[in-house]
């Protein structure tokens, strides 16, 4: 929408300011088969299944963490400790903590940010701390930095 308006699929217009959409989650089909609530695959703190030798990270895993590529990252290094454990060739280690950042481009070469960080451990034992910075231009630029650090990495593996 560019006029600030959204129309719901009821029939509602609801207007808006600023806009931040995120599309239904839905299980893969080949991971339906496992417990876990709706859409979410049921893991332990280690990101293992019900099934034996099987890990589920990022959006399908159920887990009381938000759905943001710093904590799939930080659930997939803990899932391959694990598998590396489980094969006998590492030492078991704590899982990983993320450190989940999202900008938001405000428009005008502003961003903002959203920082978590868990340090009293991972929920639900330990509850976050949400650090909210307001638009500058510096973030617009670490944004864009950080989007060109990430795409270099995508094109390198």
């Amino acid at each position: 929408s560019r006029d600030g308006a959204l129309v719901a699929t009821d029939g509602r217009h609801i207007s808006y300011n600023v806009g931040l959409f995120v599309p239904p989650h839905r299980c893969p089909t080949f991971l339906k088969e496992l417990s876990g609530n709706g859409v979410m695959v049921k893991v332990d703190s280690e990101q293992r299944t019900d099934m034996e030798k099987l890990w589920v990270i990022g959006d399908v895993a159920g887990t009381p963490l938000p759905r943001a590529a710093g904590v799939a990252e930080a659930q997939g290094r803990t899932a391959a400790s694990t598998v590396l454990t489980t094969l006998g060739v590492a030492e078991p280690q704590q899982p990983f903590i993320p450190e989940p950042d999202c900008y938001v481009w405000v428009g005008q070469e502003r961003a903002a940010r959203i920082q978590l960080r868990f340090p009293h451990g991972l929920p639900p034992a330990g509850k976050p701390d949400i650090l909210i910075t307001q638009p500058e231009m510096v973030l617009f630029e670490e944004a864009l930095n950080a989007q060109e650090r990430w795409l270099k990495q995508i094109q390198s593996s």
